[in-house]
């Protein structure tokens, strides 16, 4: 395990593995083919957890649980973005 690890990352000051260039796409095309994909997994994820929160509440409580299901998962999807984003935002 140690020598695959060794493999992959040669320094210290290398970028995370998302960072580097691929070399295969150069200029906006690159950036907005990345941020397209990385935006729709984004959108999926929150509309998985707010459509299962939803749903789940639809079988609480009716359409008023379903709305205070669905509210209840964008609240939580939001909470989960901002811990990922704070946590993956120090030092490398």
């Amino acid at each position: 395990m140690a020598g695959a690890l060794g493999s992959q990352v040669s320094g210290v000051d290398e970028a995370w593995p998302w960072e580097r260039p691929t070399g295969r796409a150069r200029g906006w095309t690159a950036v907005s083919g990345h941020l397209g994909r990385v935006w729709s997994l984004s959108v999926l994820a929150t509309m998985m957890l707010a459509g299962g929160y939803a749903w789940l509440g639809f079988f609480v409580g009716g359409v008023p649980g379903a709305l205070i299901g669905a509210v209840a998962g964008l609240v939580t999807s939001g909470v989960l973005h901002l811990a990922v984003n704070r946590a993956v935002s120090g030092p490398r």
